[in-house]
């Protein structure tokens, strides 16, 4: 599935970069590194959205194909790639009033022929290399913070900061990770700092691959303080990076140390009092996550709580483990956070009148835990957490039995995916009966429902729309190829002999890195 959010941004960073006071043969060097950038992800070929000015500054040059000096292989479509034999690297070609034209970057290998050929000026042929993708984003926010784009710098810092909490970017782009290295480097420092000056916030409406990603998520999936810390280097900006390296110097002398007043409270009293609500201890996750579950008729329920020692917070979660999506899956229930089939942050469905006290309720969404307070007030806030998570429970869980799975599978399914990806109207709202995160989870879903029902035809489509959305990938990652790859090619006419895959949500995907 292409990555059409981060296509749409380079399409707006390209004017971006066409209005700075800057010279053209600077231009050009940033558009050589922009499109490096966009080659790191599942786009398509978007040059001819900004055409015009990708030839303006001879990032691109439009030649025929009768004029190049070597030989390309034969060409009978309207518009597509073909390989010049000589230096094995394909270009664009189009048909325009009878003619063949190519599309040839500069620095390509292609543009090196053209260059060897004289066929293009010494000013044209003049060498240009990529920055790593952090000096082109520090130096896009710089443009971006110029010209007063408070919404591309949005944009990029989230498709940063995901790009690297999910390994997408890493050492090769200048990227550390090593907490103390990322406190070192300026240009993420200085990345940072623009992102903080400019306020930027988490914003709901966009895309998955722009929007911040949930501290709590982090926290929850981190293995450590580094990971943790370099998390919140990028999603606490209104923290120092003296603070940030303050708290980072604690947590690992708490790692080290071991049990304190807060460890003592929540392995103690909170499991006390969880334990008295029916709830079962499972085994911690990570530290400072407190993990429960409890079995029931539609499967096994899980609660767990992270202490967040920065934030002074206790942030909760529920989620389930359904039974029928075991059976499909054919495993039983475990305790692992990752092979969870529905979750949610607790605070969402406790009632409204418990939400009021400021001094209790986190503005983070959780319940403030400060170890620095007496033991009564600690006490105090796990004791309404704890009756909050009760309250919630009931709520969440009714919604998930009233909606999975009998009224679920009355929906159409490629309605839920249009929903999923696009939301309501196409506002990025995606309403509460859709469940699941990502059309893979919905598709396959409503697959093993139809196998269930012995509907071959249609849990052959759900698969066929599957294999498509997978075949429009550029760049398949760890769950496209160990589970859907080899559940597509093992399964015929809709027949489907292998469990489900695992459903593809955040903390399953942090935990395949």
């Amino acid at each position: 599935m292409a990555q059409h959010a981060i296509e749409d941004l380079i399409e707006e960073t390209v004017y971006l970069i066409d209005k700075a006071d800057a010279p053209d043969r600077q231009k050009r060097e940033r558009l050589v590194s922009l499109y490096s950038v966009q080659a790191l992800y599942d786009t398509g070929y978007t040059y001819f959205r900004v055409i015009d000015i990708l030839l303006k500054y001879r990032f691109v040059y439009r030649m025929l194909l009768s004029d190049q000096p070597d030989t390309y292989q034969s060409f009978g479509g309207n518009t597509g790639w073909i390989k010049n034999y000589v230096t094995d690297e394909d270009a664009y070609a189009m048909h325009d009033d009878g003619q063949i034209y190519l599309y040839i970057d500069a620095g390509s290998r292609n543009w090196a022929r053209l260059c060897d050929a004289g066929l293009l000026n010494e000013n044209d042929c003049k060498p240009v290399a990529a920055s790593p993708a952090l000096q082109v984003i520090n130096d896009l926010l710089q443009e971006a913070e110029k010209q007063q784009r408070l919404d591309l710098i949005t944009k990029w810092y989230g498709l940063l900061v995901n790009s690297y909490l999910d390994g997408t970017l890493g050492s090769n782009e200048g990227l550390s990770d090593n907490f103390d290295d990322c406190l070192r480097n300026p240009e993420l420092l200085n990345i940072r700092e623009i992102a903080r000056r400019n306020k930027v916030k988490r914003n709901k409406r966009l895309d998955e691959d722009l929007i911040l990603p949930l501290l709590a998520d982090e926290v929850t999936t981190s293995d450590g303080p580094e990971k943790e810390y370099i998390a919140r280097l990028f999603l606490e900006l209104r923290k120092t990076p003296q603070a940030l390296q303050k708290g980072f110097e604690q947590a690992c002398k708490a790692r080290e140390n071991g049990a304190n007043l807060t460890g003592e409270l929540l392995n103690g009293s909170l499991n006390t009092l969880m334990i008295a609500s029916g709830w079962a201890i499972a085994p911690q996750p990570a530290l400072n996550i407190w993990l429960w579950y409890k079995d029931v008729s539609a499967g096994r329920r899980f609660a767990w709580v992270i202490y967040e020692d920065d934030n002074k917070a206790l942030i909760a979660y529920q989620g389930l483990q359904h039974k029928l999506l075991l059976k499909w899956q054919q495993r039983k229930a475990d305790t692992e956070l990752a092979h969870l089939h529905f979750y949610q942050m607790a605070i969402a469905s406790v009632p409204e009148d418990r939400l009021q006290d400021k001094r209790i309720i986190h503005p983070h969404g959780g319940w403030h835990f400060d170890a620095g307070k007496p033991r009564k007030t600690l006490q105090a806030n796990i004791d309404h957490l704890v009756n909050s998570l009760a309250l919630a429970e009931t709520a969440y869980f009714n919604y998930l039995d009233a909606h999975f799975p009998e009224a679920y599978f009355t929906h159409d399914p490629q309605e839920l995916v249009l929903l999923a990806e696009e939301g309501v109207d196409g506002t990025g709202v995606v309403p509460e009966h859709v469940l699941f995160d990502s059309a893979y989870s919905i598709l396959l879903v409503f697959a093993y429902h139809y196998h269930a029902a012995n509907e071959p035809g249609h849990a052959k489509l759900m698969l066929d729309l599957v294999e498509e959305k997978l075949k429009n990938k550029s760049r398949r990652n760890a769950y496209d190829e160990r589970y859907l790859l080899p559940l597509l090619m093992a399964s015929h006419n809709g027949r489907l002999s292998q469990p489900m895959p695992p459903i593809y949500h955040h903390l399953l995907m942090k935990s395949l890195l």
